[in-house]
């Protein structure tokens, strides 16, 4: 089990609950019914004073692929650079530590994390979990960022007036639910390049199940059929993209995915008044069941591969300035996302044998937790 705070903030009032794994980094949480229980899905957030969830564990293990990519590969600054991040709605922190925790040292250096949370009793779980089971960085006080302990800061606040401190380089935001009430913000508050990743848990309006909440959080519409899940992607990217382009960012996905009961989208938006001019490029919609005339628009247009003209098609994507003739309902999904949805060369990092080296225990590098679980 782990041990309380040595120093500062006081523990939580049931710390230290029991020890449990994410990834291969060790958090105490709550001894609570249904409290990190392996299972799939969201989990009620009711009467659990802090919330983990087990169902995001992949979501954070790919985080930390991704992120150990941009830092070895130096997407965002000079080599060797620190970079900014920004763990927006952290809860318990759990996805900052794993950063800190699983990316190799070499990289994790670099970092220099922010933990926010409007939360008090998980930002105490947060802190006694990164001083009782800290990262394996330095301790020395960084003059550029003294607030930070082991690459981590922790902080109290509505993560709306925290993201414009400073121009980050890396956020993640993470809500229960839409992201669309932070959104706006968090791209105003981003370097003049930087990666964003956005979860959103209301599948049901991206998808269209739910017409009214997709019209009123993302202005769309969307058709439930096969494609659905895809459609859902491109509706996020859609929002995404409209919303980096009135702030004069252009955004490029680095990788998109449907996983259970959420979408998680990846870019990198880079401020720029021609390229967010031309953002529309990118926008247009998906009709379903099209004619042959739609059909050759898309082809026209490069959004549908070449084929027999006179094959029935389940669905094409065409331009934002080809308008859709007809009844838009039941038939056409958007606007939406007509670009690619991530980049093949990141997709191509994102293994099974990478995520074991990263996220993995390792009985000769993790000994000492091996022991202790």
């Amino acid at each position: 089990m782990g041990e309380a705070p040595e120093t500062g903030h006081s523990p939580p009032l049931d710390w230290p609950g029991r020890l449990w794994l994410d990834g291969r980094t060790p958090v105490q949480v709550g001894d609570y019914a249904g409290q990190a229980e392996a299972g799939r899905g969201p989990m009620s957030k009711a009467e659990i004073p802090v919330f983990h969830n087990p169902a995001m564990t992949g979501s954070r293990t790919r985080s930390v692929l991704l992120l150990d990519q941009c830092l070895r590969e130096d997407w965002l600054t000079k080599p060797g650079a620190k970079i900014r991040v920004l763990d927006g709605l952290a809860a318990s922190a759990i996805r900052s530590r794993r950063w800190l925790s699983e990316i190799p040292t070499e990289y994790a250096e670099r970092l220099r994390v922010t933990a926010i949370d409007a939360d008090a009793t998980a930002l105490a779980w947060a802190r006694a979990n990164h001083q009782s089971h800290p990262p394996g960085l330095s301790d020395e006080v960084d003059a550029e960022f003294p607030m930070h302990e082991r690459g981590l800061r922790i902080l109290q606040g509505d993560l709306r007036a925290r993201v414009l401190e400073a121009g980050w380089q890396w956020v993640d935001l993470d809500p229960f639910g839409p992201p669309t009430p932070f959104l706006d913000t968090v791209l105003q508050g981003l370097a003049r390049v930087a990666v964003v990743d956005v979860t959103a848990t209301d599948t049901a309006a991206l998808c269209g199940a739910a017409a009214d909440s997709a019209r009123r959080r993302y202005g769309t519409m969307a058709v439930v059929d096969d494609l659905r899940h895809d459609t859902a992607m491109r509706v996020l990217l859609g929002h995404v993209a409209s919303v980096a382009a009135r702030h004069d960012r252009a955004i490029e996905p680095l990788m998109a995915i449907f996983d259970d009961h959420h979408v998680r989208v990846s870019i990198i938006a880079r401020k720029s008044k021609q390229e967010a001019s031309s953002f529309a490029e990118n926008i247009g919609w998906r009709i379903h069941n099209p004619s042959n005339d739609e059909v050759a628009i898309g082809v026209a247009r490069g959004l549908h591969p070449a084929g027999e003209s006179d094959e029935p098609q389940l669905s094409v994507l065409i331009p934002w300035d080809t308008a859709p003739g007809g009844s838009f309902t039941g038939r056409i999904s958007g606007p939406l996302w007509t670009g690619p949805l991530g980049k093949p060369e990141v997709y191509a990092k994102m293994t099974a044998e990478r995520a074991v080296e990263l996220c993995a225990l390792d009985d000769k590098r993790d000994g000492d937790l091996v022991k202790r679980l």
